[in-house]
This record gives C-alpha cells, structure tokens and sequence, in this order.
C-alpha cells in the first residue's frame, strides 16, 4: 500500500501498470532520483515513456522493426535528457 501511496504522489499509474513500476523501482530505485519537475503530469509523462520504453526492449531483438528501434532510441534520448538514470 505505501508503494501505491507514493506512486499517486510522484506520478500516476494505471492499475495495470502498478506492477511493472513496483518491479522497475525495486530494481533501480534511483532511476528518477534527479528528476526534479514538481508537475504530476510530466512525471507521468515520462514515467509512461519510460514504461513504453522497458516493454518495446523486452521483446526478442530480431522482433523489433527498425522503425521501433528508432523510436525507442528516440525514448532513450528524452529521458536521458530529462535526467532518468538509464545506465
């Protein structure tokens, strides 16, 4: 319950997502560390780019369209940029 809590104040998730984001912060709980926006609706933003970005790499690599590729190049970029911790 309190990780549900903190999602509902930092961003929000839909409830089928609350699994994906509880398994993404246990395993890099300083991913949005230097993420400063105080607006929860960026955050969202992100986090759902950063969600988006997770499922399309975890598909079997010869799967992947060059064009998905590029896109989720284009995903790394944005977040990298909005300071997200992806090493």
């Amino acid at each position: 319950m309190l990780l549900l809590v903190f999602f509902s104040l930092w961003f929000q998730v839909l409830y089928s997502q609350v699994a994906s984001v509880s398994r993404l912060f246990r395993k890099h709980p300083d991913i949005a560390a230097n993420f400063k926006t105080k607006n929860q609706l960026v955050r969202t933003t992100y986090m759902n780019i950063l969600l988006g970005l997770v499922e399309a790499l975890n598909k079997p690599p010869h799967s992947l369209s060059e064009t998905e590729l590029s896109n989720a190049r284009s995903k790394l970029i944005d977040l990298t940029q909005a300071d997200f911790k992806l090493d």
